[in-house]
């Protein structure tokens, strides 16, 4: 569900932007940014994916190249509100059938969302598999 969720993100992805971030000993530079309304009119979030250079939508969805998505808040939300918000556009866009065959995953999902506050940046990262190694440990990827 993670990896549909980071599609989807990738996805909406509009506008370029040349700033650039490091994961452990990787440089990203942004490769597309934009804002999630909610009905249109209230700006939830601003996106902003970083990939390594090189990196295509492809590889990117395809998790062949390492990313960095991070979202910026403009509300304050409640992890009740990502609860109702993912309940609703699963069942949406999968139908009750598709969420009752992952309902444990959606309910570990759904225990790890935490209130944010308008101002919250949070930074989800992927590293390439390396041959025999660990991957980078980033604490500003979380």
């Amino acid at each position: 569900m993670l990896l549909m969720i980071v599609r989807f993100s990738v996805l909406i992805l509009l506008l370029v932007s040349t700033a650039g971030v490091s994961f452990g000993s990787v440089e990203l530079k942004a490769v597309g940014s934009g804002s999630v309304r909610y009905l249109g009119l209230i700006k939830v979030y601003d996106a902003t994916l970083y990939a390594a250079a090189g990196a295509t939508e492809e590889s990117i969805l395809a998790a062949r190249d390492s990313f960095c998505l991070q979202l910026t808040y403009s509300v304050d939300l409640t992890a009740e509100n990502f609860v109702e918000a993912g309940e609703t556009i699963l069942k949406r866009q999968h139908g009750r059938r598709f969420s009752q065959a992952v309902q444990q995953g959606i309910n570990r999902l759904h225990a790890s969302y935490r209130d944010v506050k308008e101002g919250d940046s949070y930074r989800l990262c992927w590293t390439k598999p390396l041959r025999g190694r660990q991957a980078p440990s980033d604490p500003d990827c979380s």
